[in-house]
């Protein structure tokens, strides 16, 4: 599990390190231009590989010629791809930090031609395993505008930001910000939205350039350690009241626990974040 979260990770990771968080192009949401079309594209591959392979997987256990003939032999008593990818989802988002793999898989695991065969895939699976997902499914939730994810991504970039240096510390899943630009573009754009859109260029009043530059600040933050933004790290990770920023000394505790190595059930060694 930790090997294929690692290779998710280091993917997402150059991926993300070749965009280009350009104010302009981001509030015209040209993926192609910012280079985040590469980063979307394969987390959509990975959902949809992911649920493939549940799918047949599916048949595997349920068919023991068919899963003899596979190398490794599938055991449908003890093996369980579910767990694994349960797994996997965890340690991208506690160990690597990696939002678009962990949501990617987290999303495969939901999809309905996925949901329809729960009762085969999720059959050996232990209670651990379950309250892990829900745990996990519910940083993916839509509602109110992806809370869930946005608290997520705040409270581990607390926990890593140093504000100075330039090293990725996360790799945001990139849709809820782009669906975020989206409302903020359409909400706060001053004038005849329809003759700025053809001209190429988008003027906000300013309330909607200020929510422009914050969401700008975190995916900012996110690729290298800081951000050209005016505004206090407290301001940028408090956005919207979604997230309370611990003080200083409280951080500084967090920060040094952020180090510790991460056990999980049936793997053979901790993994350090």
């Amino acid at each position: 599990s930790d090997a294929l979260a690692r290779q998710i990770a280091v993917i997402d990771c150059q991926l993300y390190g070749n965009a280009f968080l350009d104010k302009r192009s981001l509030s015209q949401l040209d993926k192609e231009q910012t280079k985040l079309a590469h980063l979307v594209d394969f987390h959509h591959y990975l959902s949809h590989s992911v649920a493939h392979q549940l799918i047949y997987w599916a048949e595997l256990v349920s068919n023991s010629e068919l899963a003899a003939e596979v190398v490794p032999p599938v055991h449908p008593t003890k093996d369980s791809l579910v767990t694994h990818f349960v797994r996997v989802a965890y340690l991208l988002l506690h160990a690597y930090r990696d939002f678009s793999g962990f949501a990617a898989i987290i999303r495969a695991l939901t999809f309905p031609e996925v949901r329809r065969l729960n009762k085969k895939l999720w059959h050996n699976c232990s209670s651990r395993t379950k309250d892990m997902f829900r745990e996990l499914a519910n940083m993916v939730s839509p509602s109110k505008n992806y809370a869930a994810y946005q608290v997520a991504l705040r409270s581990k970039l607390e926990l890593y930001v140093q504000g100075h240096g330039s090293m990725m510390i996360a790799v945001p899943w990139i849709q809820p910000h782009l669906l975020s630009i989206r409302s903020i573009v359409t909400a706060y754009t001053a004038g005849d939205n329809e003759d700025h859109l053809s001209l190429g260029d988008i003027v906000l009043s300013a309330p909607g350039a200020q929510k422009l530059d914050l969401e700008l600040s975190i995916l900012e933050l996110c690729q290298h350690n800081n951000c050209t933004s005016d505004f206090s790290l407290e301001d940028i990770l408090s956005t919207g009241g979604l997230f309370q920023t611990k003080s200083s000394s409280k951080r500084a505790s967090m920060a040094a626990s952020a180090t510790k190595a991460i056990h999980i059930e049936g793997l053979r060694a901790a993994v350090i974040p």
